[in-house]
C-alpha cells in the first residue's frame, strides 16, 4: 500500500502549547524578528495568541543561554529609559500610586511597616516607593543582573539568584511567590499589555514591531485579564484586580491573593 503524505503547509508553523492553559493550536499572528542589540542564537520568533485563553506569547521558548546573554552578560540599566529624570519620576509616582491603592485595599495604614518582595526586579521601583513612604518598610530584591544590584541603595536585601523570573514557565513562577506570600499579602504584576491599536483577532506583526514594549525575546508573554485568571487559577490564586488601562493599554496592572 503507497501512502502519500501532504508536506506540512509553510504559512502554519510548529507553535508550541500555550504556557498559561496548555492548550494547542494558537492562532499565529505573525513572524516577527529579535530586537535586543545582542547576538542570540535565533533571529526570530513566531508571535502567536492562545484561542482558549488569549494568551499572546511567542514561540519557541527562548533558550537559557539567550537569557543569560540579554540579562547577565549585557549592561542594560545605563539606558536613558531608566535615567532619565523625567521617567524616573513618572515611574515612581506611578508605583508610589500602586502602593498607596494596595494598601488601602488589604486595609493597612501607611504608616503601618509593610515588607516588600521584588521579583525580577532590575531597579526595585516598588521597594524604592515603599522606603520612600517609610524607611522601616523592609524590602528585599531578586534580579539575576549584578548590574541592577549595585544601582539600588533602598533594598535592605538584593538576591542575586537564577532566572526563572522572566517568566519562562509563569506558572511555577506565581506558585513559588504565592508561597512567599503573607495570608493578607498581594502579588502586584506590572507589566506589557497590548500595542496601541490591537484588536484581539487582528493578523500580522506591524504594531508589534513598533510597540515600545516589545522586546523579543526578552518579553515572553503578553498577558489579558482572561490569561491572567487562567494563570491565577492554575497557581491556587485569586485574580482581585486587573487593569489595562495604562498608557492606552500598553500596559497592564494585576493583583493576585
Amino acid at each position: 500500500m503507497i501512502r502519500l503524505f501532504r508536506d506540512k503547509d509553510p504559512g502554519s508553523p510548529d507553535i508550541r502549547a500555550c504556557p498559561v492553559c496548555g492548550q494547542s493550536g494558537a492562532r499565529p499572528i505573525g513572524r516577527i524578528k529579535t530586537n535586543v542589540l545582542v547576538s542570540l542564537e535565533r533571529g526570530e520568533y513566531d508571535l502567536a495568541q492562545c484561542q482558549a485563553c488569549e494568551l499572546i506569547y511567542i514561540s519557541p521558548q527562548p533558550s537559557t543561554c539567550d537569557l543569560r546573554r540579554m540579562y547577565v552578560e549585557t549592561t542594560q540599566f545605563d539606558n536613558p529609559v531608566y535615567t532619565d529624570p523625567a521617567r524616573v519620576t513618572g515611574i515612581m509616582e506611578y508605583m508610589s500610586a500602586c502602593l498607596a491603592r494596595i494598601l488601602q485595599r488589604t486595609s493597612r495604614t501607611a504608616n503601618g511597616v509593610v515588607s516588600v518582595l521584588e521579583v525580577g526586579a532590575g531597579l526595585a521601583w516598588m521597594c524604592r516607593a515603599a522606603k520612600s513612604l517609610s524607611p522601616k518598610n523592609f524590602t528585599v530584591a531578586q534580579d539575576i543582573s549584578p548590574e541592577a544590584a549595585e544601582r539600588c541603595p533602598w533594598v535592605d536585601l538584593y538576591l542575586l539568584k537564577d532566572i526563572f523570573e522572566h517568566l519562562v514557565d509563569p506558572i511555577a513562577v506565581i506558585r513559588r511567590c504565592k508561597s512567599l506570600l503573607r495570608a493578607d499579602g498581594v502579588i502586584f504584576t506590572t507589566a506589557p499589555h497590548r500595542p496601541i491599536g490591537w484588536r484581539k483577532n487582528s493578523q500580522g506583526v506591524s504594531l508589534w514591531e513598533s510597540y515600545s514594549y516589545n522586546h523579543v525575546p526578552a518579553h515572553i508573554q503578553y498577558f489579558s485579564k482572561k490569561s491572567m485568571r487562567a494563570l491565577a487559577r492554575k497557581a491556587g490564586c485569586t485574580l482581585d484586580y486587573w487593569s489595562h488601562a495604562h498608557e492606552q493599554g500598553q500596559a497592564f496592572e494585576a493583583w493576585l491573593r
